[in-house]
């Protein structure tokens, strides 16, 4: 079916079929069009940042509604990513489908920082990224941090909040912290005799101990 055409505050728009014009216009009012061709959502934002419409009583995501009154509907299970990296903006054109995996890792790329907090450079030598995550920590930071733990054993602990001491055969360290093997035994047992965990196999592999 042919696209609708509208005249709105100046500009064209060429709507999907059967969108009624005066929701189209109502839409289109909450829109800023900036110069840098954002079309900035001026209504309600949702906690994460997004612009939040309501349409067919429903409440939805506004560059989605956007979307699907410009481009149609979107392919099940797709995300639409913002390439301006501005979250309100709702202008079709800065909007690309993608799937859920691929979503992810665009986003972590925008956050991801090319320093870290104290300066060192985020290099990939210089950066060690959590298996399966999209998390990443700096080795200087990691190691510095590390070897003044070991320079000043005196500002650490001697035993964990249920009593077992730290001594070198009951420590395990993780990541930067300090794990309790004795408690990891403790809730391992505890945890087995309640039924959380299927076997025996993943009692010895995965149950927590964080002291």
């Amino acid at each position: 079916m042919p696209l609708t055409l509208f005249v709105l505050r100046g500009r064209e728009f060429h709507v999907q079929p059967g969108i009624p014009s005066a929701r189209f216009s109502a839409f289109v009012d909450k829109i800023d069009f900036c110069e840098s061709g954002c079309w900035l959502w001026t209504g309600k934002p949702t906690k994460q940042g997004y612009g939040s419409a309501t349409y067919q009583n429903k409440t939805c995501p506004a560059h989605r509604l956007a979307w699907r009154f410009l481009c149609g509907d979107i392919d099940k299970g797709l995300h639409l990513h913002h390439k301006c990296k501005n979250t309100v903006c709702v202008n079709p054109e800065h909007l690309a489908p993608v799937t859920p995996e691929a979503h992810a890792l665009l986003e972590a790329e925008a956050r991801h920082v090319a320093v870290c907090p104290e300066g060192h450079a985020m290099t990939p030598e210089n950066t060690y990224t959590y298996p399966g995550r999209q998390k990443r920590r700096c080795r200087a930071c990691h190691n510095s941090n590390m070897a003044d733990l070991r320079r000043n054993p005196r500002q650490l602990k001697t035993a964990c909040y249920r009593g077992h001491e730290f001594t070198e055969a009951n420590t395990k360290w993780y990541q930067g912290r300090r794990y309790c093997r004795a408690c990891h035994a403790e809730n391992t047992n505890r945890y087995y005799h309640e039924g959380r965990y299927k076997n025996t196999k993943q009692t010895l592999t995965t149950a927590p101990g964080v002291c």
